[in-house]
C-alpha cells in the first residue's frame, strides 16, 4: 500500500471518528503523534474472575474485532497486528486463526493471569515466546481491549454503539453474558438472571477487584464490562464497610513486614514507585491521630505521593498472609493526601518486564471466596429489554436534555448534549420509547415501546 493511498484512508477513518458521538473517547486513542507505533495488540481476555465479556465478544463478534484491529493498524500505521487470546479458550483461538488466515493478523495465546494492564500483558507475551517482541517493538506497542475495537468498527460503519455486552455473575441462579441498552438498571439484569437467592444483595460495578459497590437501581453505562452480585455477608462487602481508622490500626498491629505485598506489586516492580510495605512502614512512624483527623499532604512523606501510580489491582491485599488490606490504606492516602499525582519515574527501559509473581484467575476466585459461583457460558449472548431505562445526564460529563417528559423518541434520537462540546458524548436513545421523567440528579427515564 503506497503512502498516498494510506494517507487517504487514514483521513477517511479519522473523519468518521471525529463525526461520531464517541469522538471524545476514540479520537485521543488514535493520534499517531502520541508516540510511534509498530505493533498493535487486540486483547481478548478478561482478568476479573467470573467475567466472560471479552471472550463472548470474541465468539460472537469476531468479524467486528478483526475490522476494528485492522482499522487501528491503518490509523496508527502499525506494521504488526496481534490478537492476544486467553489460552483456556481453544475453540476461540481456532476460530480466530481460521478467520484471519488470509490476513497478516497473528493470534497468540496468553495465560489466564491477573492483572492484564499493558505491561503485564506484554510480560505474558514475552514469557510465552521470548523472541515474540523485540526490545524496540515493546516500547512502541499499543494495546486495545476487545470492546474498544468493537466500538471502532461500529463507528467506521457509521453507527453509534448504544448497547453494551457485559457479564452478570456471582450469587445468581443463572449467570449470563447479556447485551443490554445503556441505562438498564442493575436490578433488571439480576431479574434476567433468575434473581439472587440472598436478600439485601450488593452489586459490584465492573467486578470485585477493580470495581466498586453500587446500588441495585444504578444503571449501566458505556464503561460497564460486568456486574458481580454478592450476598450481604460476603467478606468483600464486610470489608468495604470497615472504617479506615480500624483498618489502619489492624494493619499496624498485625503486619509482620514479610514484604509479600511488595514482591507481588506490578507497579512497584516495573517502576520505581514506593512498595506497599514502604507505605506501611511509613505509617508506623506517623502520629496516627493527626493522620486520621486532619488529612493533609504535609502529613505524608513527599516520596509517597508517587503511590498515585497505584493501579488498584488489590494484589497486595490478596497475597497478604495475615489477610490485611493495604490496598484500602493506599487508596485512602491517594484520595486524602496526594494533592498532586506524580508520574512514576520509569527505569531505563519503559517496558522492562521484570519478572514478578502472576496471579492466576482460578487462584483469585478461591482467594476472593467466589469459587462456588458458576461462570456464564461465553458462547451465547442474551439480549434483554428492560421495562424502564435510566440514562444519567451527569456521568461521565454533565449533559443538558433536549427532550421533555411525554416526548416520543426513536432509536438513536438525540436526548441530551454535553454542556461543554469538547468534553463528553451526546446522549442518544438506545431504544424507541417515551420519555417518562427527567431529574438533574437521576437523569432521564425512558419506557421502551
Amino acid at each position: 500500500m503506497n503512502s498516498e493511498y494510506l494517507s487517504q484512508i487514514q483521513q477517511q477513518l479519522n473523519s468518521l471518528i471525529q463525526e461520531s458521538d464517541l469522538s471524545s473517547y476514540l479520537a485521543p486513542l488514535f493520534k499517531e503523534n502520541i508516540k510511534p507505533t509498530t505493533t498493535i495488540i487486540g486483547r481478548i481476555a478478561d482478568d476479573e474472575p467470573l467475567f466472560q465479556t471479552e471472550i463472548a465478544l470474541g465468539y460472537n463478534n469476531y468479524l467486528s474485532l478483526i475490522k476494528g484491529l485492522a482499522a487501528a493498524g491503518v490509523l496508527l500505521s502499525a506494521s504488526r497486528l496481534i490478537f492476544a487470546v486467553r489460552s483456556d479458550t481453544p475453540a476461540l483461538i481456532q476460530t480466530l486463526h481460521f478467520q484471519t488466515r488470509a490476513t497478516r493478523i497473528e493470534v497468540i495465546p496468553i495465560e489466564p493471569n491477573y492483572p492484564l494492564d499493558d505491561k503485564s500483558l506484554l510480560a505474558d507475551l514475552r514469557s510465552s515466546s521470548p523472541a515474540l517482541l523485540s526490545h524496540v517493538e515493546r516500547q512502541h506497542t499499543r494495546i486495545f481491549p476487545a470492546q474498544t475495537l468493537i466500538d471502532l468498527a461500529t463507528v467506521i460503519e457509521g453507527r453509534t454503539p448504544l448497547r453494551r455486552v457485559l457479564t452478570v455473575a456471582g450469587d445468581l441462579r443463572e449467570p449470563k453474558v447479556i447485551k443490554a441498552p445503556v441505562g438498564t438498571p442493575i436490578d433488571e439484569l439480576v431479574s434476567a438472571c433468575g434473581g439472587c437467592p440472598s436478600s439485601g444483595w450488593v452489586p459490584y460495578y465492573n467486578g470485585i477487584l477493580q470495581g466498586h459497590a453500587t446500588l441495585p437501581s444504578a444503571p449501566i453505562d458505556y464503561d460497564c464490562n460486568g456486574i458481580i452480585i454478592l450476598p450481604p455477608f460476603h467478606p468483600r462487602v464486610i470489608e468495604d464497610t470497615t472504617p479506615i481508622p480500624d483498618e489502619i490500626r489492624r494493619l499496624l498491629s498485625a503486619c509482620t513486614h514479610c514484604q509479600t505485598c511488595s514482591m507481588g506489586c506490578p507497579v512497584h516492580l516495573n517502576d520505581s514507585t514506593p512498595a506497599p510495605s514502604q507505605v506501611i512502614q511509613h505509617l508506623s512512624f506517623q502520629n496516627l491521630s493527626s493522620l486520621l483527623v486532619t488529612p493533609s499532604p504535609s502529613t505524608i512523606d513527599p516520596s509517597l505521593h508517587q503511590i498515585a501510580a497505584c493501579q488498584s489491582c488489590r494484589l497486595c491485599s490478596l497475597r497478604c498472609p495475615s489477610q490485611l488490606k493495604p490496598d484500602r490504606i493506599i487508596a485512602w492516602i491517594k484520595e486524602n493526601h496526594s494533592s498532586t499525582p506524580i508520574q512514576p519515574s520509569m527505569l531505563s527501559t519503559p517496558y522492562n518486564m521484570l519478572e514478578y509473581p502472576r496471579a492466576r484467575t482460578s487462584w483469585l476466585s478461591n482467594r476472593l471466596g467466589i469459587n462456588t459461583y458458576s461462570v456464564p457460558a461465553p458462547s451465547i449472548i442474551h439480549s434483554i429489554m428492560p421495562e424502564v431505562l435510566r440514562l444519567s445526564t451527569q456521568v461521565p460529563f454533565p449533559c443538558s436534555p433536549v427532550v421533555t417528559p411525554g416526548d416520543r423518541v426513536k432509536y438513536g434520537d438525540l436526548l441530551a448534549l454535553p454542556l461543554q462540546p469538547d468534553q463528553g458524548t451526546p446522549l442518544r436513545s438506545p431504544v424507541p420509547g417515551i420519555i417518562l421523567a427527567f431529574d438533574p440528579e437521576d437523569g432521564l427515564e425512558i419506557r421502551p415501546i
